[in-house]
């Protein structure tokens, strides 16, 4: 465990609270961590949201660029820099996921060993805020280079998780458990709030404003440079302080290979010492969390380029989505409370998986408003799978190695990411529907399913998670001495 300073630097930044704050109405009773993670939820809620009516701008723009119109896709067969439009937007997850996947435990080394967390944090958000401003000018003449620019972006995204995430074990240490547990569901909250309001905003815009699905990107980008510039701003300067390394680097050790050396410790030591819990857990997220992650990225292609959804209609699906999703949260936590978290993650997954099937092959044939119920079951079952996955987690954690377990879990959910939207790709250039397509990217559920019914009984999972300990990079590494 580290040892803090006497100077305020080395504090562990959850211990820094504002009394004046604490004596006011304060949901994280003046924990300045808890504040600014917070914050920083809040601008990561407006930027997925506005990343949704941007890709409707590149691919209405690609078409364009292909000679094509957006509307009458379906009869397309020209392609633009070698691929048909919809595979562009396809492509560029998999640029980001293949690109976070190799670099975030490279950043996660910096930020254990080096003083440089925070201003990991604030480069990070500051490249986001750059690109999300020039984006603004995402026009026929300029769609294409925006387009990769968006793919940087993305990947810069993942980095910005790496620093911010790093406070949280140092927060749940200090606070406890049960505290841990609502300051949790605020973070959720506050993020899914943000997330609620840009729709809102989009809708009203594009209710009122009539405009195409490129001007309406370009609103979108602008309003989310300003939202990320506050909520960004405010979190990392006002909130988030200055910290020390919490490790040393051993002598003689890279800080490049060190992240990548320590996965692969904790995966030995996973397989060799956890073979009914967290082994079973952590390979099913790594399939869960890649087709969860493709419904999200990927649906925006099927809703306008098959559904032929407007930026209105668009708005008002993901507000569908997000408003059932609380009824998702519900049910999980009363699964999770009458079988445990192992059989409600598995029946989230399964349930997830036969709705979007369902729904897939379905709505070209189904009225118009079909769309939103579907959503609306979407949004149970990601609700539903979001509620359980941190229940699962925090139970499968060994004590005092929440920082170890954390930065292992961000490594697994983001190394599949960038297959389910190869597939998609390979296979709308293969002249797939789209549905089809989809379904074959969000398949990643079956292989999660048949991993968790591997797992042992759930009395001996927790018999095993206290018995055990991971062998990850804390073991190997002397602590920052005070």
């Amino acid at each position: 465990m580290v040892a803090p300073d006497k100077t305020e630097e080395a504090i562990p930044v959850a211990i820094l609270v504002d009394e004046n704050t604490k004596r006011c109405c304060s949901i994280y009773d003046g924990n300045t961590a808890a504040k600014g993670y917070s914050w920083l939820g809040a601008g990561r809620g407006a930027l997925s949201m506005a990343n949704i009516f941007l890709n409707q701008a590149f691919l209405f723009l690609a078409y364009q660029a292909a000679g094509c119109e957006l509307a009458d896709s379906d009869a397309c067969e020209n392609k633009i820099y070698g691929f048909y439009p919809a595979s562009w937007i396809a492509v560029i997850p998999v640029i980001a996921g293949l690109f976070g996947c190799f670099t975030s435990p490279i950043l996660g080394a910096l930020v254990d060993f080096s003083d440089y967390r925070r201003g990991v944090g604030i480069s990070t958000a500051c490249i986001i805020i750059a690109i999300q401003a020039v984006q603004i000018y995402t026009v026929d003449s300029t769609w294409f280079v925006m387009l990769w620019f968006q793919a940087l972006a993305v990947a810069i995204y993942y980095w910005q998780l790496v620093a911010a995430y790093a406070y949280l074990p140092e927060i749940a240490r200090v606070v406890g458990e049960s505290k841990m547990a609502g300051f949790t569901a605020n973070f959720q909250s506050i993020q899914f709030g943000t997330q609620a309001l840009f729709l809102v905003a989009m809708a009203i815009v594009a209710w009122v404003g009539k405009q195409t699905q490129v001007v309406n990107g370009q609103i979108s980008q602008g309003l989310n440079t300003l939202t990320c510039l506050f909520f960004f701003g405010v979190g990392w300067f006002k909130y988030l302080s200055r910290r020390n390394a919490v490790r040393k680097l051993p002598e003689g050790h890279s800080m490049i290979l060190e992240g990548f050396r320590s996965n692969f410790k904790t995966i030995k030591s996973i397989q060799k010492d956890f073979k009914k819990g967290i082994r079973w857990f952590f390979l099913a997220l790594a399939f869960s969390q890649a087709s969860a992650q493709a419904i999200t990225s990927l649906s925006t292609i099927y809703l306008a380029d098959t559904l032929k959804m407007n930026t209105l209609n668009t708005s008002l699906f993901y507000l569908d989505v997000l408003v059932i999703s609380l009824a998702g949260c519900q049910i999980s936590a009363k699964v999770s409370r009458k079988y445990n978290p192992n059989v409600s993650y598995t029946l989230s997954v399964a349930y997830l998986y036969i709705v979007v099937v369902i729904g897939l092959v379905s709505l070209e044939r189904l009225p118009k408003w079909c769309p939103f119920i579907w959503g609306a079951f979407v949004g149970i079952g990601l609700g539903w799978l979001f509620g359980t996955e941190p229940l699962y987690l925090s139970m499968l954690m060994p004590v005092g190695q929440e920082a170890e377990i954390s930065g292992f879990y961000n490594f697994v959910s983001q190394i599949l990411a960038w297959c389910p939207p190869l597939i998609f790709a390979v296979m709308s250039e293969a002249k797939v529907g789209q549905s089809y397509s989809l379904i074959a990217a969000t398949s990643f559920f079956v292989p999660a399913i048949a991993l968790l019914t591997c797992s042992g009984k759930w009395e001996e999972i927790l018999e095993e998670t206290k018995a055990g300990g991971v062998e990850g990079a804390m073991s190997d590494h002397q602590d920052v001495e005070p």
